[in-house]
């Protein structure tokens, strides 16, 4: 039919209803999802700004997905993201919460990326991180990757401002000692630059090792960011 429909001139079809009907089947596995979404968007502090990822990344996603003729569900997508919600299903009450709940957004973000055309899927490699980094886990990250962060800024802090040792996460010229607290870990700042440099890959419409270089430079960016941070709160 789709060839049919080319060769009268006419564009193709939209996917077919069983691309449909996978989504509709990804969006039912993972229903917990959507509850404990809205929960933390709406009721823990600071965490509505990973909504706002989740909606660009709709909005990115369904322009591609209306902007050129349309083409069959990619199967392995498919079979990655059925994988996904296996594995999310049989291992439900048996694995931490929120990394059920990555692997479940991960499912979602395959089938997504199954239903774009191949040439525009290869535009899209950004999409499947920027659907993870909207969920909103950022007190939970913060506890395990906090410490490290803090202690990278120490040490970068410590490299430009003379006389000055890190000590773990402080700075310590003999005389006193200062601390980066976990607000200052730069954890928020890395999870910014993450999602401007999915946008902008996006928005580019940049190829996989293009958005890859892009995602790299982003997190050097922001680790050496919150090292001059560290570096201007000590003088402060």
């Amino acid at each position: 039919f789709q060839s049919w429909c080319r060769r009268a001139g006419s564009p193709a079809p939209p996917p077919p209803w069983q691309g449909w009907l996978c989504l509709a089947a990804g969006l039912a596995a993972c229903w917990p999802l959507g509850p404990w979404l809205a929960d933390r968007w709406l009721n823990w502090e600071g965490q509505w700004p990973s909504a706002l990822a989740l909606l660009a990344a709709l909005v990115f996603w369904t322009r591609m997905l209306t902007s050129g003729p349309a083409a069959p569900p990619a199967p392995p997508f498919f079979f990655a993201a059925a994988g996904l919600f296996v594995f999310y299903a049989a291992c439900a009450g048996r694995m931490p919460l929120l990394l059920g709940y990555g692997v479940a957004a991960a499912g979602l973000a395959a089938v997504f990326l199954a239903l774009l055309p191949q040439n525009r899927r290869r535009e899209m490699w950004a999409l499947p991180l920027l659907i993870v980094l909207s969920l909103p886990v950022m007190p939970s990250v913060q506890f395990v990757f906090g410490y490290p962060l803090r202690a990278a800024a120490a040490h970068l802090a410590a490299l430009w401002l003379p006389g000055v040792d890190a000590a773990g996460a402080g700075l310590a010229d003999g005389a006193r000692t200062v601390f980066v607290d976990p607000p200052c870990s730069g954890l928020r700042m890395l999870w910014a630059a993450l999602v401007l440099g999915c946008l902008c890959a996006l928005a580019l419409r940049l190829s996989g090792m293009r958005t890859l270089a892009v995602l790299v430079l982003a997190t050097i960016l922001a680790i050496l960011g919150n090292g001059i941070r560290a570096a201007a709160l000590f003088l402060a």
